[in-house]
């Protein structure tokens, strides 16, 4: 497997930490291996563990030196689960006879066993939120693939997502991750939103939340939000992923396009991480939020906002839609 050259301790496990000890509440790359093999029932590599200490120390080339707060790790853990959950639901197992799906079988057999092909990977990093090219999919997918396998595990799977987190969204703390001010930037939001509804919102959707509180700004990537701002986005957010969920559908089966459950008959964060809505639904999903539209112009926004391989709206489409008429209603 192939994985940036950073630098962690060869003696995982052998002494125990300080914080295994329980004289510290900080982790290393070794505290990280063995929370969540006990977590997961998987055995993390000691480099993709390295790998998720250099997201919250991206400057670092020898992570064996650096921790993390619990308190960072329990940010993180959610993002984590998000991608695990990926890799479930499009990994394949075999057992030497027949293949099966990843999501049909036990939780630890499937990120045990499971292994993602070129043309699943992709779908995992779309499902995820990560738009990549599919000349990077393929050069990720020859890098990261296990040899004897020729497909990617789940250690590789969760390498790539951490090194596009990293690339995408520039981890290193902020001032309000930090602790030092209450003041929310973009980025603050996108990892708060993340958090709050086990869902990879996408940077230009908070992007747009800043734009909306700051109408008039000429450079949104600099403005901030307080603590009351926050909270009222918080409810428009609640708002539209209720009638986004109402309205949304899941996929299921075999063949995509064939067969959908409704999503208010899921679980509410499967729903609203898989659910889409086809023109129709979208221009009814808006109606009950009372932003109506003619249909010419409901099928200009639906083109413009679909996802281009599903031709579906997904949530964060649907939210930025939401976002673009408040603002005009603003000016």
């Amino acid at each position: 497997m192939f994985l940036r050259n950073i630098n962690t301790s060869s003696t995982t496990g052998v002494v125990p930490t300080a914080y295994q000890k329980g004289q510290s509440t900080d982790l290393t790359h070794q505290d990280l291996q063995w929370i969540l093999y006990d977590r997961y029932e998987y055995n993390f590599q000691p480099i993709v563990c390295g790998l998720m200490i250099h997201l919250f120390h991206p400057t670092s080339q020898d992570v064996a030196k650096h921790n993390i707060s619990f308190e960072e790790y329990t940010k993180f853990r959610p993002l984590l689960d998000q991608w695990i959950s990926k890799f479930r639901e499009f990994a394949i197992v075999t057992d030497g006879k027949e293949y099966y799906e990843g999501k049909t079988v036990q939780f630890s057999i499937a990120y045990q066993k499971g292994f993602l092909l070129l043309t699943r990977l992709k779908q995992a990093f779309k499902s995820a939120g990560y738009k990549v090219a599919d000349d990077f999919a393929k050069i990720a997918f020859e890098k990261f693939k296990e040899k004897d396998k020729g497909a990617v595990s789940l250690n590789s799977f969760i390498a790539i997502c951490l090194l596009l987190e990293r690339s995408s969204m520039h981890i290193a703390p902020t001032a309000n991750q930090r602790g030092l001010t209450t003041e929310m930037t973009y980025k603050d939001l996108q990892l708060k939103f993340n958090n709050m509804f086990h869902y990879k919102f996408h940077l230009h959707v908070c992007y747009l939340m800043i734009r909306l509180i700051h109408p008039t700004s000429q450079d949104v990537a600099i403005e901030t939000v307080c603590v009351e701002e926050f909270h009222n986005l918080v409810a428009y957010l609640h708002k539209w992923i209720h009638a986004f969920r109402s309205l949304a559908y899941v996929w299921v089966g075999q063949v995509r396009g064939t067969q959908y459950v409704e999503a208010e008959s899921l679980e509410f964060f499967p729903a609203i991480q898989q659910g889409v809505l086809n023109l129709a639904r979208m221009k009814q999903a808006l109606e009950l939020l009372g932003f109506d539209m003619p249909d010419e112009f409901a099928k200009f926004t639906y083109d413009k906002y679909k996802e281009m391989d599903t031709g579906d709206v997904s949530l964060n489409g649907f939210i930025m839609i939401c976002l673009h008429f408040v603002v005009r209603r603003a000016k």
